[in-house]
């Protein structure tokens, strides 16, 4: 461990132990007390992460036990917007103002390492014996962006489990069986999305089905798997965007479907209006 001119561990030391996007304090509380339990000269620490009503609350509470175990050690533990987290990060990093350890969406990571702006984690800090140990307990799409040359950047906080959610007594007032005509195609969501709406002129009192549309990260996150089930791909093997070839297009037409082709959707919504999907659910208008 590399030592300063004092011969006390450095802040980079403690932060390389604690680790980087995303582990914090959560994970690392015997450890640093085991590492750093003699060191006297104070260590200031800064996290930052999204402000996630039921995750940001789970860390912050295990950033004030890492503190309380570690009295030597004080975190300044910031949260922002989901969509300016990465702005501020990227700012950050620009300005050399970055925080010593962040909650990183995982599609800023190729961009981190591919600048060497993250330390590397030790994985035996993990409970690991190994680089491969760790790498087989995650499903690819994660190692892949989260490892570079035989070396960890990254640790999985959490994976999404997504739903689609139905309303049976709108099934059955439309002559449907939500049981039964649920539907299993993008053109059986189409039909079922464009019964299930009701329109007062052009206003829409309840659209048939309703994407995700408060962020541009959800928006890209929805329209992923469509792409892939086109058989279609973000870039190929050299690096060069593919997604305007046929497989592409015919992704963006299917997500976007619903609203043109089924009239089940507001075209009107959009990121500029913010609107919330499951409070649109919950109030029985989509």
């Amino acid at each position: 461990m590399r030592k300063s001119a004092t011969g006390s561990p450095t802040r980079r030391d403690v932060v390389r132990n604690i680790g980087v996007a995303g582990l914090g304090a959560a994970v690392s509380v015997p450890l640093a007390r085991r590492a750093f339990g003699q060191a006297k000269k104070p260590v200031n620490i800064s996290f930052w992460t999204f402000d996630n009503p039921q995750q940001r609350p789970w860390v912050h509470k295990r950033v004030k036990l890492f503190m309380e175990q570690n009295p030597h050690v004080k975190v300044d533990f910031q949260w922002f917007a989901f969509a300016d987290l990465g702005k501020k990060i990227s700012v950050g990093f620009a300005t050399g103002t970055a925080p010593d350890g962040f909650v990183s969406q995982d599609w800023f990571m190729p961009t981190w390492l591919d600048k060497g702006l993250l330390a590397p984690l030790d994985v035996k800090q993990l409970g690991y014996g190994s680089y491969d140990a760790f790498t087989g307990d995650f499903a690819k799409a994660f190692v892949d962006g989260a490892t570079k040359d035989g070396k960890v950047y990254g640790y999985p906080m959490w994976f999404y489990g997504y739903c689609d959610y139905l309303n049976a007594r709108q099934f059955k007032e439309v002559g449907l069986d939500a049981e039964k005509d649920w539907p299993q195609n993008w053109d059986q969501l189409g039909e079922v999305a464009k019964r299930l709406t009701i329109k007062d002129g052009d206003k829409f009192v309840r659209q048939g089905f309703k994407f995700a549309m408060h962020s541009s990260q959800w928006t890209m996150i929805q329209y992923n798997p469509i792409l892939l089930q086109a058989g279609g791909k973000w870039f190929d093997d050299s690096g060069k965007c593919t997604i305007n070839d046929e497989a592409g297009v015919r992704a963006m037409t299917i997500r976007a479907s619903i609203a043109q082709k089924y009239g089940a959707e507001d075209p009107a919504d959009s990121i500029a209006t913010n609107p919330i999907p499951g409070m649109d659910f919950l109030k029985e208008r989509a």
